[in-house]
């Protein structure tokens, strides 16, 4: 909301031509939709081919100078695969989030697509963690956020701008049927994960779960330790020496 008032006032006071502020616009959409795709490629891409690092098949490369290891092959497939499902089914999510939702100027559609990228960015980003932790600053953890959550605030959020205006204008029943989406999602992939793992490992007798025993780290075994002496030194405390 404060990009979209700032670069409003900013343009009613340099009042570019019509030429030029139609040309700075396309720019900038197409500079934000680059930084919007690295930013759900760093928080989304870990996500989903992270659980894999750990089986993946690949051996490190190495041609000349340029080494490519397995985990990095297999985040390309993860991206190629990002990549196929934009061009086969993103495009009405597209259209719902860019027009179903509410009616988007290309400024307003500018602004959106920063502050979603923005978001995704502060979850994902190590070396801003880093340079917060150098400077003694509260960093920002990093956690996989919801970019579709993201992109649809920032939509409200020049909606609710407008005033009752824009509030009437937003579509409510479309906002309904995404935030449904958001509670059914979760429910569906647990049904759906846990009937393949049933069959998995029931069917094709797969293990499926490994269970995990992080044992006694030191600093464990120390605190057991001195936890099982608390009794002894209070039963001891009260004997006095002949």
């Amino acid at each position: 909301m404060l990009l979209y008032k700032l670069l409003v006032e900013w343009i009613r006071l340099s009042q570019p031509h019509l030429l030029s502020l139609d040309r700075n616009t396309r720019t900038g959409l197409i500079l934000a939709g680059i930084f919007g795709s690295y930013a759900i490629g760093a928080n989304g891409i870990g996500n989903v081919m992270g659980f894999f690092v750990e089986a993946s098949p690949f051996r490190d490369l190495t041609v000349g100078r340029f080494s490519v290891s397995s985990v990095e092959q297999l985040f390309l497939i993860g991206a190629i695969a990002v990549a196929v499902g934009v061009y086969t089914y993103s495009r009405r999510v597209m259209m719902t989030v860019g027009d179903g939702l509410l009616a988007l100027s290309p400024l307003a559609a500018f602004v959106v697509v920063v502050s979603h990228s923005l978001v995704l960015f502060l979850f994902s980003s190590t070396a801003l963690e880093s340079l917060l932790a150098s400077l003694g600053l509260p960093t920002i953890p990093l956690l996989p956020v919801s970019g579709s959550q993201a992109v649809v605030g920032s939509v409200l959020g020049i909606g609710l701008l407008q005033g009752l205006k824009g509030v009437r204008q937003i579509r409510w029943g479309v906002l309904g049927g995404i935030a449904s989406g958001w509670v059914t999602t979760p429910l569906i992939a647990a049904v759906i994960g846990f009937v393949l793992l049933f069959v998995v490992q029931n069917v094709f007798g797969q293990e499926v779960f490994l269970p995990h025993d992080p044992g006694l780290t030191p600093s464990a075994i120390e605190s057991s330790s001195g936890a099982a002496l608390l009794p002894v030194a209070g039963m001891t405390s009260g004997l006095t020496p002949p």
